[in-house]
């Protein structure tokens, strides 16, 4: 019992570790890309704040997944997986506005300030990837799908950092690289998002559930008693 209030905690922990991690990008995209007029980095304000949205979703199923009852003796535990679902179509999102960027944007800006632009996204790309890997080892310790999916969340905003990256570089020395870059990654968050996506469903429709699995949660709930 202890250690399962221990790893509720820990769960928690690194919930809220990504709603302000991406609380703190969100705003300091946000504000940079109105200072040098970046719309590479605009879009990869909304595409953090997707992020953000996650990790609430992300922590609030998180809370209520050790939520007990009569009704629910194991707790609502497929919450976390309605939660990686939900992620999964942000991560959907967040890939069709980079290809929307990368081929439909017809708007032309005059970025200002381009070397600070790609300092700021350099701080993002290194604070994405540590916290993504790391939250990565947390979700498989814990089992847990929602930091799972969380992490993943994460990476896709590693990757797409990149991708601004190279845009901003390219820009600086005169080449277009961002659209082709993006199109790369574009592919790589949708595979993410529809890894997350069946895993989840298959949770929800109990079709992942082990012979093994479905052992402990009956010894859980009907203990074996010994009577002298």
């Amino acid at each position: 019992m202890i250690e399962k209030s221990n790893n509720q905690k820990a769960k928690e922990r690194w919930a809220l570790g990504s709603l302000i991690l991406n609380s703190t990008l969100t705003v300091l995209k946000f504000t940079f890309a109105v200072f040098t007029g970046s719309l590479a980095l605009m879009a990869e304000a909304v595409h953090s704040f997707s992020d953000l949205v996650a990790s609430v979703v992300s922590l609030i199923s998180v809370k209520l997944s050790a939520k007990k009852s009569s009704e629910y003796p194991y707790g609502l535990y497929k919450l976390e997986n309605i939660a990686s679902v939900i992620i999964s179509f942000f991560l959907f999102f967040a890939a069709y506005e980079i290809l929307k960027e990368a081929f439909f944007s017809e708007r032309e800006r005059e970025i200002q300030h381009i070397e600070l632009a790609i300092t700021v996204m350099i701080v993002a790309m290194i604070s994405t990837f540590v916290y993504s890997r790391f939250e990565l080892r947390a979700a498989k310790r814990l089992n847990s799908p929602a930091l799972l999916a969380d992490a993943q969340h994460i990476w896709a905003d590693f990757m797409s950092s990149v991708v601004v990256i190279v845009g901003l570089i390219g820009t600086y020395m005169g080449y277009d690289l961002d659209r082709y870059a993006a199109a790369v990654v574009s592919l790589f968050i949708f595979y993410s998002g529809w890894d997350i996506f069946s895993s989840g469903m298959k949770v929800l429709l109990d079709v992942s559930l082990e012979k093994e699995e479905m052992e402990n949660k009956e010894d859980n709930l009907f203990p074996t008693s010994c009577c002298c």
